[in-house]
């Protein structure tokens, strides 16, 4: 199963970190290096540049169709086969921004599009519905004409497959016209995208507006969603725009009567995690962690302070606080459906910050680089892997044990025959990049694309992580020669999904001068 984290959060920064990134970048210093950057240009001055080489056996990227729409921090959600005209499945991909305005919501994207396997190509959705079913509409309160609602920093997931396909988007920074007008961009709005009929439909609004939260579809049916940012509580400050980090957590449950989707998480803390008593986990990676479990890792606390005017439009932040460091966490907590609440769950192997993660088909989840600190130098390549079998699940460097049919190992030979056991992390330090599963979790290889460098580059490369050799083939300790393989443009803020022919796409993003339609294919 493909993480859910679905939109990929954004960070509160220091001004150290926030002036690293505005410095801008040119063309990388280093003849073979996988990112470009830095330079002494300003932002949008990237140029990409990379002399690597692909390992046989690792598969491929290829140049996909491109978006009708080039977009950033959209969602994008796999549609299921079969279900209305798809009979090879899909892709749905919801908002984004183009970057190009100075303040938030920064020209959140109204059209959403779909992917159609059977196809290879891109369609508005409004283009495939009349009137405003193709469009997350909203009715004007005082109007009382639809609006169509534009959203960014948002979150996207598939239902239980009893919902025939049916896709759950939540939430973000956007206009929705709802009072006071104009209205503060964190949405209380949801929407479920029915594939059948190609049209959006308006469910429950969240009982508090909140943008780059966590959400997964635990075993139960139910989504939990948690973390991320909420509007501050009273007075206002300066700015209508800000939220602030909560730790507070919702249940919605699709199948309930309106006005009754929307459940408080109930035990010892209310509506809450029940361990921490800061709100950590902004920015971390969340997963099924067992049957009705779910678990969210990782992520920071913010020092909040009063914050100053917007500045212009930055690739890392959509706002400034000058005096708010962000103190990454290795924390995990766990939400049990059993017990009602959160506990603590296992713990990373090092604080971790904007990693990139994927749950796995077979109940694991691999989690690798991010930030360790607000220096912006402190970029890990490190992965933590989480065993769901050992007691209790736990995170390790490696995984212990060996759960996919190999034909490389054999134990009955003398010696036994074993997979090459080789690097312990990524490639190279990166963060705010993707990770997916490929081949559908038969292999449990996944693919890591993307993503800044401690400079501020942006990576151009995507690797994979290879669950036979346990680890990264493009390891310096390992033979065989680099695995890297070049987008079609570097990315940042973008997204993935899958295919249902096992094969991943890479859409869209920010490629350091502006924001893309590209896609890329990888299939083995």
């Amino acid at each position: 199963m493909k993480l859910s984290h679905c939109v990929l959060p954004l960070v509160l920064v220091s001004a150290a970190l926030l002036n690293a990134v505005m410095i801008g970048c040119s063309r990388g210093a280093g003849s073979g290096s996988p990112y470009y950057g830095p330079g002494t240009g300003a932002v949008g001055s990237f140029t990409p540049v990379f002399n690597g080489s692909a390992a046989s056996g690792i598969g491929s990227l290829s140049v996909g169709p491109s978006m009708v729409v080039a977009r950033q921090y959209h969602t994008a959600t796999a549609i299921p086969k079969g279900v209305g005209a798809y009979s090879s499945g899909g892709i749905l991909v919801c908002g984004g921004e183009t970057g190009l305005s100075g303040i938030p919501p920064y020209g959140s994207i109204t059209e959403n599009e779909v992917y159609d396997t059977a196809t290879t190509t891109w369609t508005l959705v409004s283009a495939l519905t009349a009137g405003d079913a193709g469009y997350m509409t909203n009715v004007h309160p005082i109007v009382g004409t639809p609006v169509h609602t534009s959203r960014t920093r948002h979150s996207a997931l598939q239902l239980t497959s009893a919902a025939g396909g049916k896709i759950l988007v939540l939430g973000g920074l956007g206009i929705q016209d709802n009072p006071p007008f104009p209205s503060n961009p964190l949405l209380t709005t949801c929407f479920v995208f029915d594939p059948s009929g190609n049209s959006f439909t308006q469910v429950d609004d969240m009982p508090k507006g909140r943008s780059e939260m966590n959400c997964v579809t635990l075993s139960t049916g139910l989504v939990l969603v948690c973390a991320g940012l909420v509007p501050p509580p009273p007075p206002p400050p300066i700015s209508p725009f800000w939220g602030v980090t909560t730790k507070t957590a919702w249940l919605y449950d699709y199948t309930k009567s309106p006005g009754t989707q929307w459940i408080p998480i109930g035990g010892p803390a209310p509506g809450g995690f029940l361990v921490d008593s800061t709100d950590y986990h902004w920015g971390g990676v969340i997963f099924q962690s067992g049957p009705g479990k779910a678990s969210i890792a990782g992520g920071a606390a913010v020092g909040l302070t009063t914050p100053s005017p917007p500045f212009p439009y930055s690739p890392l932040s959509y706002y400034f606080l000058p005096s708010a460091p962000f103190f990454p966490t290795a924390k995990c907590e766990t939400y049990d459906s059993g017990t009602g609440g959160f506990g603590a769950g296992p713990t990373y192997t090092v604080d971790r910050f904007l990693a990139m993660g994927t749950a796995m088909k077979n109940g694991d989840a691999l989690i690798g680089g991010g930030l360790v600190s607000s220096i912006p130098s402190a970029v890990l390549k490190t992965i933590d892997y989480f065993d769901h079998t050992t007691s209790p699940p736990a995170f390790a460097a490696v995984p212990n044990s060996f759960v996919f049919p190999d034909p490389d190992v054999d134990p009955s030979a003398s010696p036994p025959l074993v997979p090459t056991i080789s690097t312990k992390s990524l490639h190279t330090e990166r963060y705010w990049g993707t990770a997916g599963e490929v081949d559908g979790g038969r292999s449990g290889d996944v693919l890591f694309s993307g993503g800044f460098a401690a400079s501020g580059g942006i990576y151009l490369d995507a690797c994979l992580w290879q669950m036979k050799i346990h680890g990264m083939n493009n390891s310096p300790d390992t033979p065989s020669p680099p695995c890297e393989m070049l987008m079609s443009d570097a990315r940042v803020h973008h997204a993935n999904a899958p295919l249902f022919d096992g094969r991943l796409m890479l859409i869209g993003g920010f490629n350091g001068a502006t924001v893309v339609a590209s896609t890329d294919i990888y299939g083995h």
